[in-house]
């Protein structure tokens, strides 16, 4: 809050030198604290282990988080694009799916052998969640209606619990980017 305070006095300062009521920025003056980034937790190959066993495969509803969680993990996803990922867009027989992600930027992502198993075990019952609805989305919940972030996040904090693992969903991306540059 502070540097973004001194970095508005010298804009101000820049503004007042144009219109020539000062001399010299007098702004610049101020020294900037310095801004720290902290580095993303990463959870352990073990820990994602731990939390994608958690989920109880037996139910419609645990093959979904599954594939789900798995395929968070495995292409990187932010929970938004997994939400929104259509159907239409999953390529099974090529491995890929076709990512709406931010600012509408499509990418094209591909997927693994476990992702694909965990995919082909949901599709095999999401016509049960749906209840007859026709829903684009790939990921519906106990409702038939596409699944929304608010219930990937309280899935997610569920399976946290089961598991004992603390993290976040957003940490599986931060795993995935990790995982694949040390592999």
């Amino acid at each position: 809050t502070i540097a973004k305070y001194i970095s508005s006095l010298r804009a101000l300062g820049d503004y007042l030198v144009r219109k020539n009521y000062w001399q010299e920025n007098y702004a610049l003056m101020l020294d900037r604290p310095k801004v720290s980034r902290e580095i993303p937790k990463v959870l352990s190959v073990s820990d994602i282990d731990k939390l994608l066993s958690s989920i109880d495969d037996t139910t419609d509803i645990g093959k979904r988080d599954l594939a789900l969680f798995e395929l968070i993990y495995s292409c990187g996803l932010r929970i938004s694009e997994v939400c929104n990922l259509l159907l239409s867009n999953v390529h099974l027989e090529e491995g890929l799916i076709l990512v709406q992600g931010k600012g509408n930027k499509e990418r094209i992502v591909p997927f693994g052998e476990k992702a694909f198993n965990k995919i082909n075990a949901y599709l095999e019952v999401r016509g049960n969640l749906l209840k007859g609805k026709t829903i684009p989305q790939l990921f519906v919940n106990y409702k038939g209606e596409p699944i929304s972030r608010k219930g990937v996040w309280k899935r997610f904090q569920q399976l946290e619990q089961l598991s004992g693992v603390n993290a976040k969903v957003h940490t599986l991306r931060h795993s995935f980017a990790t995982h694949l540059l040390s592999g």
